[in-house]
């Protein structure tokens, strides 16, 4: 679980990509 903060830095880096907000929301579902 040490890629938390990997994770937010990959995705204020990354341009928003509607695939990728996607994939955001469902890995943040499954966490919760």
């Amino acid at each position: 679980m040490c890629s938390m903060s990997d994770r937010k830095f990959e995705r204020d880096v990354t341009p928003v990509d509607p695939q990728w907000a996607l994939a955001q929301r469902a890995l943040n579902q499954a966490l919760n």
